[in-house]
């Protein structure tokens, strides 16, 4: 949560109190990081709301698991694209690694 917090400036004990755990997945509530979107833009913080929304878009797209949470995976997924900018998809086989191990 530490690492994410940084990215999207939110702070660690906010994500720690928001997370949710859904179906044995844990992840944080997608309307609360849409809200914080809507807060950053309001703010012209536009670095973190990208931030966000590649976030949010990286959910949709590459793990649409459980209906308005953005779980973990959503999230490591994005922080290896956002501090290396390499390919999601290196985490995406990690993560199907793990499932089947």
């Amino acid at each position: 949560m530490a690492r994410i917090s940084k990215v999207v400036k939110i702070s660690a004990q906010e994500l720690d109190r928001v997370k949710e755990n859904r179906n044995r997945v844990v992840g944080i509530p997608r309307k609360h990081l849409e809200e914080k979107a809507k807060a950053l833009a309001d703010q012209g913080e536009w670095a973190s709301f990208i931030d966000v929304l590649v976030l949010l878009v990286f959910r949709v797209v590459l793990f649409p698991k459980v209906d308005g949470l953005v779980d973990l995976v959503a999230i490591d997924a994005f922080l290896v694209y956002h501090q290396s900018k390499e390919s999601p998809f290196v985490a995406v086989l990690v993560d199907a690694y793990d499932t089947f191990d």
